[in-house]
């Protein structure tokens, strides 16, 4: 049971702390509503999985040069996003066709932001999969119920 706590509060420290993929939700809250930013909410539950397997796998034999690059790549990616968020701003959103294909694309953005985010690659490396790894060990439903509290109030909160 302490698996599930230690996933509820990871999951609610990691779905409020302020990053790329938040200010997309809210963006897309403000912008086009409680639909839009769940749209983006929910992606890293189909971008995670492929993170959590290579962190899984890595988490021991990574090197301090591998992460200074991955953060650099995250970094950048950080910076697109927040120029092409205030360009954005700057334009008017008057046509109701743009909200609809603006709208379809709400996943997609969640999907390419948090997997271009430096976030999940240094949640999973540096904590996640090392827990997740532990929990597992003690048995599969230990890490069933470590992921399931931490996707709960990520995307929850």
């Amino acid at each position: 049971m302490s698996q599930l706590f230690a996933g509820l509060a990871l999951g609610l420290g990691v779905g409020i702390a302020p990053g790329p993929l938040l200010t997309l939700v809210l963006t897309s809250t403000l912008q086009r509503g409680f639909g839009a930013g769940l749209r983006v909410a929910v992606a890293p539950l189909i971008t995670d999985t492929p993170i959590i397997l290579l962190a899984v796998a890595v988490v021991s034999s990574v090197s301090d040069g591998v992460l200074r690059g991955l953060g650099i790549v995250g970094g950048l990616v950080v910076v697109a996003m927040g120029g092409r968020t205030i360009w954005e701003a700057g334009r008017l959103h008057g046509a109701d066709d743009e909200r609809v294909v603006a709208g379809t694309r709400d996943l997609w953005r969640g999907i390419f932001v948090n997997a271009l985010s430096p976030h999940p690659w240094i949640f999973w490396l540096g904590a996640g999969a090392p827990l997740l790894v532990t929990a597992w060990r003690d048995s599969a439903a230990q890490g069933v119920l470590f992921l399931v509290g931490f996707y709960a109030l990520l995307v929850g909160s």
